[in-house]
């Protein structure tokens, strides 16, 4: 993958963030960009040419896409140069490569080491409620939080549904396995769980973790609002059920281990979602979660933001938080996120 020198084609945050986790053998030799301000300008050391400068050795590099633009793929076509797109389809996808797995495991969990960083809580008087009340996101989402606000949770559910209903081909079985958070898990149930238990995923979207985890080993249960999508993990085996997280349908005290990825900042009160997993864990049952860090949730499905203080002071009550880390979220978004390791008490 890395025997050439990396073109970035688009200056802007994606680049950015593709600079700052790239693996360590990994050379980019400069960025090209038809915006004329940003030419003669760096990002990270990285110098910016204008695109013409790319004709001149484009056999010896491969250009990394970082936008979506059909006309900049007809472009890079005519040239004849290697390229491929940091978004999308497994044929394109940089990041979704298999090869990419190990420099994920080689350099991006090693600089993600489990590090104990509890902060203090933000509720000194006690109104937890209130206080998730006032944490939305402000303009980006604004009709989807009236509908949840105003309690019309299947109008908000088709919505959300609609909106996702698109990134269907994004875990595709080729590669279900490059996202840092989905390897943390795997790793912290290998090391913890010998004997089978019971793991459930809520929000499990295309099953991008739990076809990631041993059926033969482990008794693996999915909660998402598609139909399809459970459908699908249906088929692989798994015990997928469409449901809101906001009323689990399994038994009490049944998991052993809950995890919750991506989820939480799609969901208008998150205690009650808290209440449903103290519900169904089992005493001393593990809560995985990860959520994007609060500076970089501008998206039209997110209604609420979340950073270390919030996360904990959720959590703080009925849970023994074993770890929160800030870890990187390999794909075409510009974030990170938090992810925490809990025990129920």
């Amino acid at each position: 993958m890395f025997d050439k020198k990396i073109v970035i084609c688009g200056a802007g945050d994606i680049a950015r963030n593709f600079l700052d986790y790239k693996p360590s053998d990994c050379q980019v030799k400069y960025i090209i960009d038809s915006d004329v301000d940003k030419v003669g300008s760096s990002i990270h050391g990285v110098k910016i040419f204008d695109r013409n400068h790319l004709a001149t050795e484009k056999s010896d590099v491969i250009v990394l896409l970082m936008f979506n633009d059909e006309e900049t793929e007809i472009w890079l076509e005519s040239l004849g140069v290697e390229w491929y797109r940091s978004y999308g389809r497994s044929d394109k996808n940089f990041f979704c490569r298999k090869e990419i797995v190990r420099y994920i495991d080689d350099e991006i969990l090693s600089r993600y080491r489990w590090d104990k960083r509890i902060k203090k809580s933000l509720f000194s008087d006690g109104r937890r409620d209130n206080f998730f009340r006032k944490s939305y996101c402000s303009e980006t989402n604004k009709n989807l939080v009236q509908l949840m606000a105003s309690g019309k949770y299947e109008e908000a559910d088709d919505y959300l549904t609609k909106m996702y209903s698109g990134f269907d081909y994004l875990f595709d079985d080729e590669f279900l396995d490059y996202r840092p958070a989905m390897r943390l898990i795997k790793q912290i149930i290998e090391m913890n769980y010998k004997e089978r238990i019971c793991i459930c995923d809520l929000g499990c979207g295309n099953g991008e973790l739990l076809l990631n985890l041993d059926n033969d080993k482990y008794d693996l249960y999915g909660v998402d609002l598609s139909d399809k999508r459970v459908l699908r993990l249906v088929n692989h085996g798994i015990n997928a059920v469409s449901s809101r997280v906001e009323k689990i349908p399994f038994n009490d005290r049944t998991m052993d281990v809950i995890s919750c990825l991506e989820c939480l900042e799609h969901v208008f009160d998150p205690t009650i979602v808290l209440k449903e997993i103290v519900r169904v864990l089992k005493p001393g049952g593990r809560l995985l979660i990860s959520v994007p860090y609060q500076a970089n949730c501008e998206s039209e499905t997110h209604v609420r933001q979340w950073d270390e203080r919030r996360l904990f002071s959720l959590l703080e009550e009925k849970f023994e938080i074993e770890n929160m880390i800030k870890i990187p979220y390999i794909n075409s978004f510009n974030m990170d996120n938090l992810f925490v390791s809990a025990i129920l008490r």
